[in-house]
């Protein structure tokens, strides 16, 4: 029987949990949704898999994830999308409930010798319970722009539109410089807040890589004939870590 922790809310949970390899043999932890996103919002190289089947994944996933069925672990043979490094954090989630396909998955990650094996046990449906959108392929190959480029921009004075896709309520929290608040249910045809024209670039963010709120309102405003609009893909949270 593998060692299985549940980890609620907190960061420094988190890194006791990453940190808890050595003497002890590696363990799987549960992660809930808060704990999730902090442990993405860490900024430390991580892979997000979707064990679910291909034809489930392409109908919607959670923003950066991968999918690698369950079923390619029932033998030994070489995974192509695992990472060589073994201390790479993984996590796994799959339909949430009693799937149980992300906790198969996780056991044969730690017989494959990863350390930092985490479960997110709600997977799909607590995602969407906790108000959480999801992505698909034209989401994803929506245009990007990488933060370095993004700094240059602001710094600059360029003359750009950075659209804040939170709700109104987190907006009056920090934001990025020069941010409007664009909730997504403002994206409409004579809305107040819509970039004035469809020609300047408008570079929309969320809260973090986590967030798809951004993709949703960049493919609603490419939708109303906006032509320069870039995702943010790191969202707040990258902008804010040094």
């Amino acid at each position: 029987m593998r060692w299985r922790v549940a980890v609620g809310l907190g960061v420094v949970a988190l890194l006791a949990a990453l940190a808890a390899v050595g003497a002890e043999s590696p363990r799987i932890t549960v992660v809930d949704f808060g704990a999730l996103t902090a442990l993405i919002d860490l900024g430390q190289p991580y892979l997000l898999i979707d064990a679910r089947i291909p034809e489930t994944y392409r109908d919607g996933h959670l923003p950066t994830a991968i999918n690698i069925p369950g079923y390619l672990f029932n033998h030994d043979d070489p995974i192509a999308a695992l990472p060589d490094d073994r201390d790479r954090i993984l996590i796994t989630y799959c339909s949430g409930g009693h799937c149980g396909v992300a906790d198969f998955v996780g056991e044969r990650l730690l017989d494959r010798g990863y350390r930092h094996v985490f479960v997110y046990q709600e997977g799909v449906e607590g995602w969407r319970a906790h108000g959480q959108l999801l992505i698909t392929k034209r989401h994803e190959d929506l245009p990007t722009i990488s933060k370095p480029d993004f700094v240059a921009l602001v710094q600059a004075g360029s003359p750009i539109r950075v659209t804040d896709a939170r709700s109104a309520v987190e907006f009056q929290g920090p934001t990025i410089p020069g941010a409007v608040s664009l909730p997504l249910d403002g994206c409409r045809a004579g809305g107040d807040r819509m970039p004035p024209s469809r020609d300047m670039l408008v570079v929309v963010y969320g809260q973090s890589r986590w967030d798809a709120r951004p993709y949703h309102l960049a493919d609603c405003l490419l939708g109303y004939g906006y032509q320069k609009v870039r995702v943010f893909a790191g969202g707040l949270a990258d902008w804010q870590r040094h």
